[in-house]
């Protein structure tokens, strides 16, 4: 199981990348309008190398650009950030020309799908990751859920190396919902998450109730006793 952030606000990497639980980040250029970084690769190697003392063992990072030659361009300068970062391309046309030529150079690849039958595109060019992007699908909850087991299920049977994050997940009822529709054979196990999602992830009353009795009887209960 692999769990990301998906942020680009360093405050939420702070709080939640020493917890242990999360492999690293994911971003896009929507998130770094939000966290009022400019989109360019010095900004965002710094901001790589933030994620990285904090602990994340990988980042995805989205190339921007109209053509193929400019995705090239762009991601071929976010792969040379560090060996950690994986490069997430758009499954269009003039992404998969791009990202097969970027993957010929020996860049990591993943390819961001908004439907099933594009993970084909992914595994047919062996990216190492298909990222099925569920908080800005157009499907129901349900749809969703069922496409990320059939994406599992495609990545299963492929037999390669290609792994599925489904990202943007935007809730603990999403995240569930994909966990629960799917069989244990095609069930995904890799997630990026929002902040907010993940707040709910750790958010248990029953836990925090019981930890307060814990405590209550723990300092009424101080006392030495010498035998």
């Amino acid at each position: 199981m692999r769990l990301f952030v998906d942020s680009s606000d360093i405050q939420a990497w702070k709080k939640w990348l020493p917890t242990g639980v999360f492999y690293g980040v994911t971003t896009n250029p929507l998130l770094l309008r939000e966290s009022n970084v400019a989109c360019q690769t010095k900004s965002i190697g710094v901001l790589s190398n933030q994620a990285l003392r904090l602990g994340a063992k990988e980042i995805h990072l989205q190339a921007w650009g109209k053509s193929s030659d400019a995705l090239l361009r762009t991601a071929s300068e976010l792969a040379s950030i560090d060996s950690s970062v994986v490069v997430q391309i758009p499954a269009t046309y003039e992404g998969l020309r791009a990202a097969s030529k970027l993957k010929d150079m020996g860049a990591r690849i993943a390819l961001i799908i908004y439907s099933m039958h594009q993970a084909l595109l992914a595994l047919g060019i062996g990216a190492e990751y298909v990222t099925l992007d569920v908080g800005k699908s157009p499907s129901d909850e349900e749809s969703k859920a069922k496409m990320c087991s059939s994406v599992q299920g495609l990545v299963r049977r492929a037999s390669g190396t290609t792994k599925q994050l489904v990202a943007n997940v935007l809730s603990l009822d999403e995240l569930t919902t994909c966990l629960v529709a799917s069989s244990p054979a095609n069930q995904a196990n890799s997630f990026a998450l929002t902040p907010s999602a993940i707040g709910e992830l750790f958010a248990d009353k029953f836990t925090e109730d019981m930890v307060n009795e814990f405590e209550a009887a723990a300092s009424k209960n101080n006392f030495s006793l010498f035998l």
